[in-house]
């Protein structure tokens, strides 16, 4: 699914590098002009010049989001020289560690009142173009952080926080969101930094991760994106993120697929039931093709059946598709959808079973459809070798 923010502008607090400097360049990819902020100038220009190269308008001052006169009077600033704004997004974080006033005061002041300021002084234009907020907050926020106290309870202040302004602005139709990553991963960042400072804390974050990986700053601006012009629905106060920072859009997945089928009446239900489950929904159809997606922009990841055109029968041993394999989340997601299957009565090849001849730990379904295709759903205990 594309999106198309042409005549939007959005403004990026903490908007130069990592996740903010993903979900800029991503507004600007969809059409849109934005402003960002941040303290270094040197990596504020630099992503400046990177929006700019998409044809959008960039504006980008140096602020220190501590500070909240100058929270305001940059926002101020933004919505002047954009126009308006229709998407606010407050990133910036002091990752505060130490537990003292000089963390405290810190991480409240940046990761907590920044959000309020910059708000506060966003929300007449917001509500004039009945925009949206979203506030990223941290898995943090829902499990003790002994290594940096501040950071954990402040990025729990922005969760409840988040809700209470959704609460309140829900009458004029601005809606505000919030998202926890998990440990993302991106040049010059945290955990950049602490592969070489910090191997051993880097390793064992590594290995607690059920994707194998950490998470990249582009899905997160996934997530955001969707939050922004409302394709998560009517979900105000809403909270997504999760364990591995991995939410869409993995480099490498499978964009889309096309099925020519026998039967389109016959095989719509059956996808219907089978990619329904798998979390796409149906979207456009035709007199003769039908087609399901995930909504989520730049990682369409859908699923069309037409009507064939031929009458040659599928032989998956000839050359063409031998099968297709979507991913599980765990072992228990395999077995609810064979029981799915069952009831539907599908044809079942071979029943979920582990198969230690392909990998340790790879669990898995095959079934057909009505034509006979060859579908399989498999869970592996880290799925990083789909990178």
């Amino acid at each position: 699914m594309n999106i198309d923010f042409t005549g939007k502008k959005a403004i990026v607090c903490g908007g130069s590098r990592g996740i903010g400097k993903a979900i800029a360049l991503g507004f600007a990819a969809c059409g849109g002009d934005v402003s960002i902020c941040a303290r270094d100038p040197k990596a504020l220009e630099e992503t400046r010049a990177e929006i700019a190269k998409r044809g959008r308008k960039a504006h980008a001052v140096s602020a220190d989001l501590a500070k909240g006169d100058a929270v305001r009077g940059y926002v101020r600033n933004a919505i002047a020289e954009l126009g308006g704004v229709d998407f606010l997004v407050n990133n910036a974080s002091a990752f505060g560690a130490s537990d003292d006033d000089k963390g405290w005061g810190t991480n409240l002041a940046v990761d907590m009142m920044a959000i309020v300021h910059a708000t506060q002084e966003a929300y007449p234009a917001l509500k004039q173009a009945e925009g949206s907020v979203v506030n990223i907050s941290s898995i943090a926020a829902f499990h003790p952080a002994a290594r940096q106290p501040p950071y954990g309870a402040i990025k729990a202040a922005v969760v409840h926080y988040t809700a209470t302004q959704a609460a309140m602005y829900a009458k004029d139709r601005v809606r505000v969101n919030c998202i926890g990553p998990g440990s993302i991963e991106f040049p010059g960042g945290v955990w950049d930094r602490r592969k070489t400072a910090d191997p051993k804390l880097y390793n064992a974050t590594l290995a607690s991760i059920p994707f194998g990986r950490m998470g990249h700053a582009e899905e997160i601006a996934n997530v955001a994106l969707r939050l922004a012009i409302g394709l998560v629905g009517h979900r105000p106060g809403h909270l997504g993120g999760g364990r591995a920072g991995v939410v869409a859009g993995m480099r490498g997945w499978v964009h889309h697929i096309d099925l020519s089928v026998s039967d389109l009446d016959r095989s719509g239900p059956f996808y219907d039931a089978v990619l329904g489950f798998l979390g796409y929904r149906r979207g456009h159809s035709g007199a003769t093709w039908i087609d399901w997606d995930m909504g989520a922009p730049h990682c369409a990841s859908s699923v069309a059946i037409r009507s064939a055109t031929s009458d040659r029968a599928h032989d998956r041993d000839s050359c063409g598709l031998h099968h297709l394999a979507w991913v599980a989340r765990s072992r228990d997601d395999v077995d609810r959808l064979h029981e799915l299957l069952v009831a539907i009565g599908a044809t079942i090849l071979d029943a979920p079973a582990d198969y230690p001849q392909y990998r340790d730990g790879y669990y898995a379904l095959f079934f057909a459809d009505p034509d006979g295709l060859k579908l399989e759903f498999v869970h592996t205990p880290a799925s990083s070798s789909a990178e």
